[in-house]
């Protein structure tokens, strides 16, 4: 019973037509020879009109819903088809609402409306505002947890100073001379709306810097965990906290009553190696035994590998159980896990390597540990995974490339293959952006929290993306691919 789960304003008419991606760049050719190639350029996947020919409201925040407008100023509903044929006909007949006679300027924009469909599974069905303030910088929901009980949810997240960073500047855009703050945010209604929470208790302890960030005075020095917690309480929460990312050290807190209040912070033991760098993945195993899975230093000292510890007794006392990744070479780093059950009992864990995301599984309750493949080989972010109502896994990240912005997948065989990417969202500023944890609520909906930007100058904030699982698979997602191995 695991209660940590690793999600654009509202639109009633949003919705989503899937083209089989095997034909999709096949459709883009013919849909240009079929106009008599006359367009000026194609758009490729995430790429928008701009001005008055994009004819959209909002392009990637409405990313799901598409609205184009012909030279007479009558709407049209998004184009969906799934040959050459319907889009052939559904454009012509659609288009100006002239009976199949096209200008030049309509059907350049329908032909924008199907590629962008043809190339791209778009599945959200909105994103509120989770916290957003002007001059600070929230971040980092997946270095804190994210915890639910039927339709309220509690995130965890740190807001500090913002600070514009130059251009060629790679580095996070919070002020690391001034204190930041650690925050929970709590929703009542599945995420559509949040309130914000500062607990004394989550302070942390005279001195830290997180991450190189100076945090708020107040907190309690570290202890050692004095009794057992009960993990079988329902209103039970626990969150792990870090230092310095590659070493350390770490600590954790534990909440009875939903976060509320907290008790802590407990020292993390070093379990051998040079350092422990903890973030919130943890699974409960019974009363008082609970699998936690973190990230060690290297044996240079840097960032990191993945291992899993236990304890047996509420959090008293812990022992190493494995390593779950081999130590990285170089530069690389195998850090920020994200870990699910199977029925099976199997666990399955998710890693953040510099450029992708690794999947690993234990068949023997995390004593070893088998490679199953690269589920997300294009991302410079950490996973979160979630087993979902149906058996199936998905699996979000964000996106620090251009386009930036959320994305998620999706695996119905245990994570040995998955569908093709899903965009939550395409309309990031600037890199600055994502450490996802997402969480599924009654009624099926996946609701994924994450931090984000819509320019590179403008303030950091927390959002949120509700969107359905069920939609993303309702039509053909093209072959499934085979994860890299």
């Amino acid at each position: 019973m695991t209660r940590t789960f690793n999600s654009v304003s509202p639109s009633p008419t949003s919705s989503t037509h899937l083209v089989p991606a095997q034909d999709s760049q096949r459709l883009r050719h013919r849909l240009v020879e079929g106009f008599g190639g006359h367009l000026d350029r194609v758009l490729g996947p995430g790429e928008v009109a701009t001005g008055d020919q994009a004819g959209t409201k909002g392009h990637a925040e409405k990313v799901a819903r598409f609205a184009f407008y012909s030279p007479k100023s009558s709407t049209i509903p998004g184009v969906g088809c799934d040959s050459w044929e319907g889009c052939k006909l559904g454009l012509f007949r659609r288009v100006g609402g002239t009976g199949g006679n096209v200008n030049s300027f309509g059907w350049k924009i329908a032909v924008v409306a199907f590629l962008l469909r043809a190339t791209t599974i778009f599945a959200a069905d909105h994103t509120v505002e989770v916290y957003k303030q002007p001059g600070r910088f929230a971040g980092w929901p997946a270095n804190h947890g994210i915890w639910s009980w039927g339709n309220e949810i509690v995130v965890g997240f740190e807001s500090g100073f913002f600070h514009v960073r130059k251009p060629g500047e790679h580095e996070h855009s919070i002020d690391y001379s001034r204190p930041a703050e650690h925050l929970l945010a709590r929703s009542l209604d599945g995420g559509e709306t949040w309130q914000i929470e500062k607990p004394l208790g989550l302070l942390a302890p005279p001195g830290t810097k997180v991450a190189g960030v100076p945090t708020e005075a107040g907190g309690k020095p570290v202890t050692d965990c004095p009794s057992g917690f009960d993990f079988a309480n329902p209103d039970f929460m626990m969150t792990f906290r870090m230092a310095d990312v590659d070493i350390g050290p770490s600590r954790f807190y534990c909440s009875l009553n939903r976060g509320k209040t907290w008790q802590g912070p407990f020292r993390v033991p070093l379990f051998g190696q040079r350092g422990i760098a903890a973030r919130t993945d943890y699974l409960v195993n019974g009363r008082s035994d609970l699998n936690v899975f973190l990230t060690a230093a290297k044996s240079n000292g840097h960032e990191g590998r993945v291992i899993c510890v236990r304890t047996r007794d509420g959090g008293k006392t812990w022992s190493l159980v494995s390593f779950v990744t081999p130590e990285p070479e170089g530069r690389d780093y195998a850090i920020m896990p994200s870990s699910v059950r199977l029925p099976s009992q199997a666990i399955l864990t998710a890693v953040r390597y510099r450029n992708w995301i690794d999947l690993y599984r234990s068949d023997d309750d995390a004593k070893t540990w088998t490679y199953v493949g690269r589920p997300a080989p294009d991302t410079e972010n950490p996973p979160s995974m979630l087993r979902l109502q149906d058996g199936r896994l998905a699996l979000t990240y964000g996106r620090r490339s251009a386009p930036f912005g959320i994305r998620a997948r999706l695996s119905s065989d245990e994570g040995k293959t998955w569908d093709d990417e899903i965009v939550l969202r395409n309309d990031g500023g600037c890199w600055d952006l994502g450490y996802t944890r997402s969480g599924q609520r009654p009624d099926g909906k996946i609701v994924t929290v994450y931090y984000f930007n819509d320019s590179p100058d403008h303030e950091r904030q927390i959002a949120a993306t509700i969107w359905d699982p069920g939609l993303a698979a309702s039509k053909p997602v093209g072959i499934q691919r085979k994860v890299e191995k």
